[in-house]
């Protein structure tokens, strides 16, 4: 099962970041935990997407038959369809900039989608992904 974990890796182009300094996140001043290491895949940094909505306080679901994850936090809300750049924010059709995918038993979905359609900025600070809500 290890192989096919490395094979996969590889072929996503994630095997380099295998080998790299962590990704951290927070939100504001806290630290979101992971149970699932968020990686890098050809350049774009992808985080596990229920471990980001549980720190956001927002809300996910999963649906098997349509391979769709649906997301909301507070009025934005989101559909993200696996293996896939396809994405729907607030019934508007957007592209992500790498797509979602499984990997480890984890759906990941890249950080700055995520951070975009549920409201928040996102900075890079002493080697931190700090996501900041948008002020309105």
């Amino acid at each position: 099962m290890k192989t096919v974990a490395v094979l996969l890796a590889l072929s996503l182009g994630i095997g380099s970041a295998l080998a790299q300094k962590p990704i951290r996140v927070k939100i504001d001043k806290e630290v979101v935990a992971f149970d699932a290491e968020p990686l890098e895949v050809r350049g774009v940094t992808m985080v596990p997407i229920r471990n980001m909505m549980d720190a956001m306080g927002g809300t996910m679901k999963w649906d098997l038959s349509k391979q769709t994850i649906s997301a909301w936090k507070n009025s934005n809300r989101f559909n993200v369809v696996l293996n896939s750049r396809s994405a729907v924010v607030n019934d508007k059709p957007t592209s992500m900039e790498e797509a979602s995918l499984i990997y480890k038993n984890r759906i990941y979905v890249p950080l700055k989608f995520v951070a975009d359609a549920s409201g928040y900025v996102i900075s890079m600070e002493s080697g931190w992904y700090v996501l900041r809500p948008t002020r309105h």
